[in-house]
């Protein structure tokens, strides 16, 4: 069965994306957090470094990241959704094969 995906709510759009952002925001944020540190540390082989680099970042980007993720992502979200609608009602919208 053929059937065509002529539109996309926005919002609902909006909040996949921004979840989605945010997952990304928190995990890039958890391995910027982890990573030099544990680099650093193999290179000078103290392990006061990986305390020291965390703290020296700053725990609030775990926070404040995330949040922007959210954000920026519903926005992103919502606007991709209401561009494809209008290219949709142009030319037509995704084909879709569904079993």
């Amino acid at each position: 069965m053929k059937t065509t995906l002529k539109s996309i709510d926005p919002v609902s759009a909006g909040k996949i994306s921004a979840l989605t952002f945010a997952i990304i925001q928190l995990v890039e944020t958890i391995l910027l957090l982890i990573a030099p540190p544990l680099y650093t540390m193999s290179i000078r082989g103290s392990p006061n470094m990986m305390v020291q680099g965390v703290s020296s970042l700053g725990l609030v980007s775990i926070i404040v990241f995330p949040i922007l993720g959210l954000i920026f992502g519903f926005i992103i979200g919502a606007v991709l959704a209401i561009v494809y609608n209008f290219l949709a009602s142009l030319i037509g919208g995704i084909k879709l094969e569904m079993k």
